[in-house]
């Protein structure tokens, strides 16, 4: 917990270099609560459990990974590896356990105040490979020797199908910097081609079209349906005048206007009226 703590230290308008560290004007050590036993040859750490025990104390199981603050000591040796004793206290009751190193097994053992839970199991159950144990023959130099020979034998009559499958294995391999320059070269000889084919176009002012894709189809498709729909809509605005300026002007209006005649032709109507009129006098007795 010690680098969860702040860095900056007080130091107090009396104290000066000469006189050692602040933990020494102090009177502390570095590590504070932690070296309060340090005289006794103990140090508190945190210690996590490496596998599930029960306390003696009160009986309870306590699982593998809880973490307890331990009284760290040493315990002698085993060969030239220190063996080190960790001393905590239950978290549901006052016992007290004692857990140390091995070694020589590769493991931690109970000196007291606990038990260790017994887990046995098959490999079938675990669903895990069973390993075979090796026996006296496995350890015997003259087997080993021999079983040496066998295997250069063995890959010597199997070198050439070795070798036949190391130059499969060759042609099937990929190799993803060669796939990759393939690949970009064919990009670069597609977007130089595409260069010069556009400002040939654009040179003899042909028309360019653009690469079709989806999106710039479902853009013309918007397009067209657009254009449709206001070409509709303006023949209907000119469907509803048209039929409005039907509905407002009356029908004897073409008729009156026929009669009604005015200008040039209104004086030859009167000059064939006159005409008319005096040849059939001529032509009365």
């Amino acid at each position: 917990m010690a680098e969860r703590k702040a860095v900056n230290k007080y130091y107090p308008p009396d104290w000066d270099p000469s006189k050692g560290s602040i933990n020494t004007y102090r009177n502390s050590h570095p590590l504070r609560e932690r070296a309060r036993k340090l005289d006794k040859g103990i140090l508190i750490v945190r210690f996590e459990l490496p596998y599930n025990i029960w306390c003696d104390g009160c009986k309870s199981h306590i699982g593998k990974g809880v973490r307890y603050n331990a009284e760290k000591s040493a315990a002698g040796k085993y060969y030239s590896t220190k063996l080190w004793k960790f001393r905590m206290k239950c978290h549901l009751c006052p016992n007290r356990f004692e857990i140390q190193t091995d070694p020589e097994n590769r493991d931690y053992k109970i000196l007291n105040g606990a038990t260790r839970k017994t887990e046995t199991y098959t490999a079938e159950s675990a669903e895990t490979i069973e390993l075979g144990t090796k026996t006296e023959e496995d350890f015997d130099p003259l087997r080993q020797l021999e079983k040496g020979t066998e295997d250069k034998a063995k890959a010597s009559k199997e070198a050439p199908r070795m070798r036949e499958l190391i130059g499969i294995s060759h042609l099937h391999r990929d190799d993803d910097f060669s796939a990759n320059q393939v690949l970009r070269q064919g990009f670069r000889k597609r977007k130089r081609e595409f260069e010069e084919e556009r400002e040939e176009r654009f040179a003899k002012n042909i028309y360019f079209p653009l690469e079709e894709t989806e999106e710039t189809t479902r853009e013309r498709d918007r397009d067209e349906f657009r254009t449709k729909r206001l070409i509709l809509e303006d023949r209907s605005k000119k469907r509803v005048v048209s039929t409005s300026k039907v509905r407002s002007t009356s029908i004897f209006q073409g008729s009156a206007s026929y009669g009604l005649k005015s200008g040039k032709s209104q004086k030859k109507h009167e000059v064939r009226v006159s005409a008319v009129a005096k040849r059939r006098r001529l032509s009365s007795p």
